[in-house]
């Protein structure tokens, strides 16, 4: 569910309208916040890396993640990834274009 969202239904069972908004309707961007470190302690990230290259470094070793994010750079910071199937259907489309030479 959005912020928007969760935050309107919450407000649907806390006050009527004409009502002064209550100090525990949480606002917007700290319901985001909240929603980005619970994905983040989803992934494994949180505590344990505040660097963000550490992290997507951390994301490429995990099993869910190894697949996807090919090649990490610092040196011109860089990170390539593909789904599956697009490194599939790019493979696909050299060798036709190499069969066709």
């Amino acid at each position: 569910m959005s912020t928007y969202g969760w935050r309107r239904t919450k407000a649907n069972e806390l006050i009527t309208f004409g009502d002064v908004e209550p100090v525990n309707l949480y606002n917007e961007t700290i319901l985001r916040k909240a929603k980005q470190m619970n994905i983040d302690k989803n992934l494994g990230l949180l505590d344990k890396v505040s660097d963000l290259v550490a992290s997507i470094l951390a994301l490429k070793y995990k099993s869910e993640f190894s697949g996807i994010i090919r090649e990490t750079g610092l040196d011109k910071f860089l990170v390539i990834y593909f789904s599956p199937n697009s490194y599939f259907y790019i493979n696909n489309s050299i060798e036709q274009k190499k069969q066709a030479h």
